[in-house]
């Protein structure tokens, strides 16, 4: 989601700005879920544990979004909901922290403060509804075609994946294997849709992933199932 200039620019002044390492669970380091977090840089995830320990993904956001905004539009009544999901850092992240209080200052100052927040709970819940319905209902293919397009960033003029995501990360999120992964990027290689440097994936064809989605919803692709 795409924060206006002067937006970013209050949230920035609004909050506390703190660089975070990998692996730091956001809500654990407060104790509590009384602040809403503008992500500058790097990526996080939404995660839960399984019973047996395992990291479960339910979603990634990337720069340039507000985490914590459920927890902010349930107000008191987040602390009946389920508290076992959380936001980790998957990477060195730049986050702004901005009291509860605070974004409520804001919202009073300029209601289009609401609305962003808003679009941004939309946003969050729109991902994660679509990633369980894609799980249940989708080709492997087009789910692998569809989170390279929503995690596409843009560094130095081209569009590349985030170097986190390696084959492994990207079979633990979709809940695939990991050959099944490396088949289907070696396709999109001999399609010249992405190429390898190094251990990144760099888009050659951004556009030919739509177009791919389409092949793959019309005539499926068993090969990879």
């Amino acid at each position: 989601m795409m924060i206006e200039t002067s937006y970013k620019e209050a949230l920035c002044n609004a909050g506390m700005r703190e660089v975070l390492p990998k692996g730091v669970s956001l809500s654990k380091i407060d104790d509590n879920r009384d602040y809403i977090y503008y992500l500058q840089e790097g990526l996080c995830a939404l995660v839960r544990k399984s019973k047996t320990g395992e990291e479960i993904i339910y979603n990634y956001l990337q720069e340039d979004s507000l985490l914590g905004v459920i927890c902010y539009g349930l107000g008191e009544d987040r602390y009946s909901k389920n508290e076992e999901t959380y936001f980790v850092t998957k990477t060195t992240c730049v986050v702004y922290k901005i009291p509860h209080k605070v974004i409520n200052e804001l919202v009073d100052q300029d209601p289009k403060v609401g609305f962003m927040i808003a679009r941004a709970m939309s946003k969050h819940y729109s991902d994660v509804l679509y990633h369980f319905q894609s799980a249940n209902h989708e080709h492997t293919n087009i789910r692998v075609c569809k989170m390279l397009l929503q995690l596409a960033k843009l560094e130095q003029g081209e569009y590349v994946l985030d170097k986190y995501f390696r084959y492994n990360e990207i079979a633990k999120y979709l809940g695939v294997h990991m050959v099944t992964i490396a088949r289907i990027m070696q396709e999109l290689k001999s399609q010249n849709i992405i190429q390898k440097k190094g251990q990144q994936i760099v888009y050659k064809d951004k556009n030919k992933l739509k177009e791919m989605i389409d092949h793959y919803s019309e005539y499926g692709h068993q090969v990879y199932a």
